[in-house]
């Protein structure tokens, strides 16, 4: 029952947590979902440190058999915590995490590999930025041309220091890659 935008609520909480116990410098790292979640908070909170990006998806594109106009009607009559079941084949969801999360054009529709659609907000971004992609991730590469993908990501981020890493292998959480992505990790964190 999620609501995209409270992440922002969330993220500060950490960053406030780490100020607290004498961190001098913070680092977002995002997977998947949460690259949406990153670098929305980025945008709008001026976020100036560093930013990993870890397997960002379009988030819609891979739905689009679920029905959103039987959603908005559920949600305008304030059943917005009813479940939508086979979300992904296997996951169940409320009518506002779908409206709030998976739909397109609202804030966590990021990164629009399906439509080559540059969201404007990230041309504000100034950050040094990594970006972790596999090359049989489902989520990403599954529907669309790695180059392709790559393109739009410097793009996107045109005004930051960005470095892309593909990963040869990895999937969408990285399994029997992790040696290689701890090591780019590090690297961009020193």
């Amino acid at each position: 029952n999620e609501n995209f935008e409270d992440c922002l609520k969330d993220i500060d909480g950490v960053i406030n947590f780490a100020k607290q116990n004498s961190f001098n410098e913070v680092t977002l790292q995002g997977h998947s979902l949460g690259c949406n979640k990153v670098v929305y908070y980025a945008t709008e909170k001026n976020f100036k440190g560093k930013i990993i990006l870890l397997a960002p998806c379009d988030l819609v594109v891979k739905n689009g058999n679920l029905d959103y106009k039987k959603a908005k009607i559920l949600f305008k009559n304030g059943k917005g915590t009813e479940t939508i079941s086979g979300f992904w084949d296997t996951w169940n969801i409320s009518v506002n995490t779908l409206l709030s999360v998976w739909n397109k054009d609202v804030n966590a529709d990021m990164f629009r590999y399906r439509d080559n659609k540059i969201n404007k907000n990230l041309s504000v971004l100034t950050n040094k930025i990594l970006i972790e992609i596999g090359t049989i991730d489902p989520a990403c590469v599954g529907n669309f041309d790695l180059n392709k993908i790559s393109k739009y990501l410097k793009m996107s981020f045109n005004n930051c220091k960005l470095n892309i890493d593909i990963i040869k292998g990895a999937n969408h959480h990285y399994a029997g890659c992790e040696k290689e992505l701890v090591e780019n990790l590090k690297k961009f964190i020193k």
